[in-house]
């Protein structure tokens, strides 16, 4: 029989790489050449999931896998208004009535003429919002029947306020999309369009726009590149961890969340300490995190840490895709790195952005989106690992209207949904009213609410600690 490690390096080795020395058709499919990149339309033939939209449908038939979007306005809208908004973004966004069909492969069917589910929550404080994000970010969508999303209103005392929490399957939404997505609302609960919003292009298939030299046979020693690299690489990662203990895979718990920013002076010190420096904010916040997670579970000990940050796709394709085009467009990146007992964000940061600016020249994150689904495929199938111990999403600085009609913007909040197979703290980044803004989850299967606090204040002290 084969020991664990035997079947590990069969399973995750041997047999990719018999499929991609036999030119895998995610390789060789890479030769059509594009028309035009995005097309205006109002109906479409049923589509295939590209690789990330079908990871993101492959994970939630087994645990949700939703992106979470909560606005705070005041005053608080009439539910009559919210209803019609979101009827005129369901006729200008097709994948807003579209729902997953599940056949030979997944598909989009795009024949969805239910609305959009919506309700009204009355509640005394609206500080409870949480709660009830936490309920749509555990709850599975109707992937089957669609729409791939739903709404909830809450609305506080005298309706002088409201959080308006969206739910959406990942398969249709990324954090680009998310903004084309609520700069549309407020412009419709706002009443800022005179007449109806024209239909919005349909994000096209990205297999088709990958650089030239990815496609076809020229694509293949590239690809096997990437691969050796990563299979090597997970190799020394899984087996030096077992001797530090690896994070370990417990009963699939429920996704709960934290918030947290920093003040205006403290983010512009932190903005003006990365111009200075060179280091990205995206790799200081990956760092900040990594460091922050270790030196609570795992004080005063080295270990080699695995990460996942997140690129946009769109502007690296060929054409480069347009932002108001509804859909995903993002892949994964994960890497790694060994962390020292008492390093600092700033210098684990400059090692974090060297690893990511040598996968951005390489290709990889082409590679990671063509695989995402595969290796999502594979980690259900072993149900061994987790793909890491940190996870960070660093958007920029998000440009939304504060005014908006009678209403007004107060703040904005954004989860993505976690299981047990993925990382052990995550967040997703931005910089909003000139504040770096940080939204937090973990399992409540992994650690306590305690725990997950020590984490954010650990993590606050590290990024006020590079502004200072």
């Amino acid at each position: 029989m084969l020991s664990r490690n035997d079947r590990f390096i069969t399973q995750f080795i041997i047999h990719p790489l018999r499929k991609a020395a036999g030119l895998d058709e995610r390789i060789l499919l890479l030769s059509a050449r594009p028309c035009d990149p995005c097309v205006r339309i109002t109906s479409m033939q049923p589509r295939t999931l590209a690789n990330f939209d079908r990871m993101a449908a492959i994970i939630d038939e087994h645990y949700p896998f939703n992106i979470d979007i909560v606005l705070h306005v005041t005053p608080a809208p009439e539910l009559k208004i919210v209803r019609e908004a979101l009827a005129a973004m369901q006729q200008r966004h097709l994948y807003l009535r579209s729902r997953i069909e599940k056949k030979s492969s997944h598909r989009f069917v795009f024949d969805v003429t239910n609305p959009v589910p919506l309700e009204e929550i009355q509640v005394g404080d609206l500080s409870v919002w949480p709660v009830y994000a936490e309920t749509q970010l555990n709850t599975h969508q109707d992937t089957a029947g669609g729409p791939l999303m739903r709404c909830l209103l809450l609305v506080g005392q005298f309706r002088k306020q409201a959080a308006v929490i969206f739910s959406f399957q990942h398969a249709i939404l990324d954090g680009q999309a998310a903004v084309t997505f609520l700069k549309d609302f407020l412009i419709l609960v706002g009443g800022g369009a005179d007449e109806p919003l024209p239909p919005a292009p349909v994000i096209p298939e990205i297999r088709t726009l990958l650089p030239a030299q990815l496609r076809g046979l020229r694509g293949v020693p590239a690809f096997l590149s990437f691969f050796l690299r990563t299979a090597w690489d997970e190799i020394t990662y899984r087996l030096l961890n077992l001797r530090q203990g690896e994070a370990p895979l417990q009963p699939a718990g429920a996704c709960r969340i934290l918030s947290m920013e920093l003040t205006e002076k403290e983010t512009h010190r932190f903005v003006q300490a990365t111009r200075h420096s060179g280091v990205t904010i995206n790799s200081l916040v990956n760092a900040a995190l990594a460091v922050a997670t270790c030196r609570v579970l795992y004080p005063g000990r080295k270990r080699r840490v695995r990460m996942i940050t997140f690129a946009d796709l769109r502007p690296y394709l060929n054409p480069p895709v347009r932002s108001e085009a509804l859909g995903s467009a993002i892949t994964m990146i994960p890497f790694t790195d060994t962390l020292p007992a008492g390093d600092s964000s700033w210098e684990f940061a400059e090692r974090v952005q060297e690893s990511l600016v040598k996968a951005f020249r390489r290709g990889d994150k082409f590679f990671t989106f063509l695989l995402s689904d595969r290796l999502i495929e594979m980690v259900l199938r072993w149900k061994k690992i987790r793909l890491g111990m940190s996870a960070m999403s660093y958007s920029g600085p998000v440009d939304l209207p504060l005014h908006s009609g009678a209403f007004e913007l107060l703040g904005l909040n954004g989860f993505i949904s976690n299981n047990r197979f993925g990382p052990v703290f995550a967040g997703q980044a931005r910089i909003f009213r000139e504040r770096l803004c940080l939204d937090l989850l973990y399992l409540d299967s992994d650690m306590d609410e305690k725990k997950a606090m020590e984490i954010r204040s650990a993590l606050r002290e590290e990024l006020v600690d590079v502004g200072s």
